[in-house]
């Protein structure tokens, strides 16, 4: 009979162990056994031994689930949000329900740890099945590398280390993020600057009078074969999941290993365009997710092609009652103090219900809480009727805070 350990937290023995695992299943065999690892450097060097979740058979790691906690920032309230990825079985013990096991097992340890919204990397059946949906709107702009804007009032060049400084001053400026230690900065940016063969990482910041206005993070996947810098229709940017069919070359950026920008939204654009330039392609697609609303409409402004999708990934909201009690304050702002003090969502028996004062709307799925909360919200047809609608058309929806450079 196999023996069967965990679910539990890898011991710091099993690094190597754990690390080829990893590699072998998002990379290949042929590949250094930390390779993948380093690419997501956050989730991997998390001091906390609670992060690396999992299984073992007859003493082998056969089975993980990686999570990364962090508060996040929605309008200058705080959220617990737990991220979940690198998610893999070994190929020979698949079909035996053991990601089951360890996804559940860590979603009860989020609950435990108090947090109220979770990200996963992924979109696959396992999250669906266990009630992961999409959420969240993002914009897919396609910048020309030459669109006659003068950008000469911004010095544009690689970002260094000397840099973090002032790139996180800039991310604290965003209305939805997530509230990062130093540290993780230093070690998600700094993972860019490591000399890869496949992904190309970079992360150009744009300055002007001596001030530091913008920077961003993206990575060109050269993976296709020789690089396509020649290739003057080659599309660059961050995802082209929308608008492939239009791309030609084997030059793309996009966001599998990080990408982010923060600043001034022309400083944005001109680095969008320069990274477009050095790569040789015509277009950069940019994503912008809800929460930057400034550099939504400078983009619409220019009028750069756009199409609309939702956020990479799944998300689950654990504790919608703490959820709506840690965003009280901004509920406060938008609706006033008695709709904030009045609604409410609960749960029985696998179904949540919404309400205010006697006024109540059943919501049966996950995925219409989260469309009801969050972007792109409810659909005209849809929701509550009378005062509740109202309340709702107030409260919401909000922007889903964007990964970035916590990319698990």
């Amino acid at each position: 009979m196999e023996s069967i350990d965990g679910p539990r937290a890898a011991r710091p023995e099993e690094t190597s162990e754990l690390h080829r695992l990893i590699t072998d299943v998002f990379g290949s065999g042929d590949m250094p056994g930390n390779q993948v690892p380093d690419e997501y450097p956050l989730i991997f060097r998390d001091k906390d031994a609670e992060s690396r979740q999992v299984i073992c058979v007859d003493g082998k790691i056969v089975s993980y689930v990686g999570l990364h906690i962090r508060d996040a920032v929605f309008f200058g309230c705080e959220v617990k949000v737990g991220s979940v990825g690198g998610v893999c079985t070994h190929p020979a013990y698949r079909g035996r329900g053991l990601a089951t096991i360890l996804m559940n097992h860590c979603e009860s340890f989020m609950r435990d740890a108090g947090v109220d919204l979770v990200i996963v990397s992924g979109e696959r059946g396992l999250y669906r099945r266990l009630e992961y949906e999409l959420a969240g709107r993002v914009s897919v702009y396609r910048i020309p590398a030459d669109s006659g804007t003068d950008d000469s009032g911004y010095t544009i060049r690689d970002a260094t280390e000397a840099d973090i400084g002032e790139m996180v001053r800039l991310y604290q400026r965003l209305p939805v993020r997530f509230h990062r230690p130093l540290e993780d900065f230093q070690i998600a940016v700094g993972a860019i600057w490591i000399d890869r063969v496949i992904d190309q990482r970079h992360a150009l910041v744009a300055e002007r009078d001596g001030s530091l206005q913008a920077y961003l993070t993206y990575t060109v996947d050269e993976s296709g074969g020789e690089s396509g810098a020649s290739d003057p229709t080659a599309t660059v940017g961050q995802p082209s999941f929308l608008l492939e069919e239009e791309s030609v070359g084997n030059v793309s950026i996009g966001n599998r290993i990080a990408n982010e920008f923060a600043g001034d939204p022309g400083a944005v654009l001109a680095l969008a365009r320069a990274a477009a330039r050095r790569a040789g392609a015509s277009h950069f697609d940019l994503s912008v997710a809800g929460a930057y609303r400034e550099l939504l409409s400078e983009c619409d402004t220019h009028g750069y092609p756009r199409q609309t999708a939702h956020q990479p990934g799944t998300f689950k909201l654990l504790a919608p009652s703490r959820f709506l009690a840690a965003i009280k304050p901004l509920l406060i702002e938008r609706a006033g103090e008695d709709i904030a003090d009045r609604l409410a969502i609960s749960k029985t028996d696998g179904t949540y219900l919404l309400e205010l004062d006697d006024q109540r709307y059943r919501i049966g799925r996950n995925a219409d809480l989260l469309e009801l909360i969050f972007e792109p919200g409810l659909r005209a047809e849809c929701g509550p009727d009378g005062r509740l609608r109202a309340a709702v058309a107030a409260c919401f929806p909000l922007p889903m805070v964007w990964t970035g450079l916590n990319f698990v």
